[in-house]
């Protein structure tokens, strides 16, 4: 499955469900789809609040493939790469952002991050369950 969106809050929920559904139909549980769904919707909102904010004009791709026991989920953008290191601890409770690498880094069997000259590149991987 491929999905294209523009860099709005209400495509990253529409495209979130859109990706659960697509596991729950490959046989993901219930507690595994709303997880994907969680994880999804963070990494889309990052990409529309850190990298698109300049590129209104520009669509995000997610690509969804389910095989061997796994649905695996890349997202594509030609904003801003990201730099910053990921952690999975989260940050003290009165810190406004950076919770959503610890819970997908938690909610994820694997994930992979590159940018180039074509855009960045967010492969996730979970297993069926």
């Amino acid at each position: 499955m491929i999905i294209h969106i523009r860099p709005t809050a209400r495509a990253v929920q529409r495209a979130a469900e859109q990706v659960s559904c697509f596991g729950l139909t490959g046989g993901m549980s219930r507690q595994s789809c709303f997880q994907l769904r969680v994880v999804i919707s963070e990494v889309l909102n990052n990409i529309v609040a850190h990298a698109c904010c300049d590129n209104d004009g520009q669509l995000i791709q997610i690509q969804c493939y389910i095989d061997d026991h796994q649905i695996t989920i890349t997202s594509i953008d030609r904003g801003k790469p990201f730099y910053t290191p990921l952690s999975d601890g989260f940050p003290t409770p009165l810190t406004e952002g950076g919770r959503g690498w610890p819970i997908i880094m938690k909610w994820t069997d694997s994930f992979k991050y590159q940018s180039n000259a074509t855009g960045n590149y967010l492969t996730l991987s979970k297993n069926i369950s």
